[in-house]
């Protein structure tokens, strides 16, 4: 079988973290602080990756959605074949 052109792949991974109060967060340590130090982090993280990451992130912030967002589109070229993945990062702070 021959194929004229290369199959498109489409992948949606879904991730959903709840932060517990802890004394490594900034501010008063609570869960609110954690959470907005991780979400600094994953920004930081994609606009600034280690030498070891696979590809700076273009990002841009989400208005409207949740307390903060931010996608993140990363662009891989591994022997010529180009591959896109596209994130979103959202937080959200949760009354009881």
């Amino acid at each position: 079988m021959t194929l004229d052109k290369a199959p498109t792949y489409r992948v949606i991974e879904v991730d959903i973290n709840a932060f517990s109060p802890s004394g490594l967060a900034s501010g008063n340590g609570s869960a609110t602080f954690a959470a907005s130090d991780s979400y600094a982090a994953d920004l930081q993280t994609m606009q600034k990756p280690s030498r070891a990451a696979p590809a700076r992130a273009t990002t841009t912030d989400i208005p409207g959605l949740g307390t903060a967002a931010f996608s993140a589109t990363q662009v891989f070229n591994r022997n010529g074949t180009i591959s896109y993945k596209a994130t979103v990062f959202a937080r959200t702070t949760m009354s009881s």
